[in-house]
């Protein structure tokens, strides 16, 4: 039950711009999410890929954290509100003509290298109040640090509470892609086997063939929780598959793996797939209290060839295996390859973003164009009337 509005309102309101500052106790025993626990923000902080540069807005009662929202100044890669929301960004890039808008920076509300939006909330308080408090701390910061677009970029549709008091605060809502989970519901790995195949014409057979595939090809596959010293092999088994789609420089370098070894380890499961005593895959997952996140994986090609037994080995039935003996209730494994993981059990689940204009009248502005299309207000008839943003 709710405490009264009033007490929520007596919550002393902090803003680190430090992992450390708060501690780990206080962060993990509010979560239940493997990207919003001490040692994933620790591990964040200390890679320098990441090039954070973070602030955590806390609700305090006495000592005691009751919640906890990171968000990010993103220089570099402004993605969220640009794809979203185009038609705004064209009438704002020819405003930029004129007078200096801050573009370039936008703050994001999301755990670093994950595609989740959450503020972690204890329960026992008024939600929604703390919600609207902290929602005011980002309007605040972004007014300090002239950033002119705030966004929580992957919210789940399931999160009713933060979708309808981020509308409520000004934020524009747009589709963002689509998540597949696995919720476990079953009390053995034959269960789950048996239960796929009947819901599934074929993929019963397949989960059974493919595992003995990968017995009879040599391949083994345990967990380890010591990590560091193979550091180098994993960041380059991940380089081979982020390459191959991306065709870019990984986000997982060295340091990330030593990192999370050292801050995370109490939340890194990592499943190593081995031949010959050889790491030829692995898959990187987080676990916190009953879920289980497949954060990514990576693979030695060469020695795998076309056959795809060592990945659905790692990144499906071996961690199924596992959160079904370690009482593990849902398993998230993101975006991409639908058909692949809905035919291993997994269901749907949208995701949204949310993205505010910091200046009220280009706010207004981008709400009016896009309920009415077909108004196309000329950006110099703005240009009149627009404050001063810097």
């Amino acid at each position: 039950m709710n405490k009264p509005s009033s007490l929520t309102c007596g919550l002393k309101f902090k803003i680190f711009t430090s992992i450390d500052q708060i501690g780990k106790d206080s962060i993990d025993s509010l979560s239940n999410d493997g990207f919003y626990t001490y040692g994933w923000f620790k591990t964040a902080e200390n890679t320098p890929f990441f090039k954070l540069n973070p602030f955590y807005v806390t609700a305090f009662d006495g000592d005691k954290l009751v919640a906890f929202a990171p968000y990010f100044i993103d220089v570099e890669n402004p993605l969220v509100p640009w794809k979203i929301n185009w038609f705004l960004f064209k009438n704002t890039q020819f405003l930029n003509q004129w007078i200096k808008l801050p573009l370039a920076r936008t703050l994001l509300s999301c755990s670093p290298l994950s595609d989740r939006s959450k503020v972690l909330v204890d329960r026992s308080y008024n939600r929604r109040s703390v919600l609207n408090q902290i929602f005011k701390a980002f309007d605040s910061v972004c007014q300090k640090n002239k950033i002119l677009f705030s966004s929580f970029p992957f919210v789940s549709e399931y999160d009713k509470l933060l979708t309808s008091t981020l509308e409520d605060s000004g934020y524009q809502k747009f589709p963002c892609y689509t998540a597949l989970n696995l919720d476990i519901q079953w009390k053995s790995f034959e269960e789950y086997s048996e239960r796929i195949h009947g819901s599934n014409q074929g993929s019963g057979h397949s989960i059974r063939r493919e595992i003995r595939k990968c017995e009879e090809s040599g391949i083994t596959i345990e967990v380890i929780s010591e990590y560091k010293e193979v550091s180098e092999k994993l960041s380059s088994l991940y380089y081979n598959l982020f390459w191959k789609w991306n065709k870019q420089k990984s986000p997982c370098d060295v340091a990330f793996y030593r990192n999370s070894n050292e801050f995370a380890s109490d939340n890194i499961r990592l499943f190593v797939a081995r031949k010959g005593g050889e790491i030829i895959g692995f898959a990187f997952c987080l676990q916190q209290g009953e879920t289980l996140d497949i954060h990514h994986c990576g693979f030695n090609y060469e020695v795998l060839g076309k056959r795809g037994y060592a990945y659905f080995n790692l990144c499906y039935y071996a961690p199924i295996k596992y959160s079904i003996e370690k009482g593990i209730k849902k398993i998230f494994y993101g975006g991409t390859l639908d058909a692949t993981k809905k035919k291993r059990g997994c269901e749907p689940e949208r995701m949204f973003s949310f993205v505010k204009c910091q200046n009220r009248l280009l706010r207004d502005y981008s709400t009016l164009t896009r309920r009415h299309p077909w108004l196309d207000l000329s950006a110099r008839d703005i240009l009149r009337n627009i404050p001063q943003l810097i």
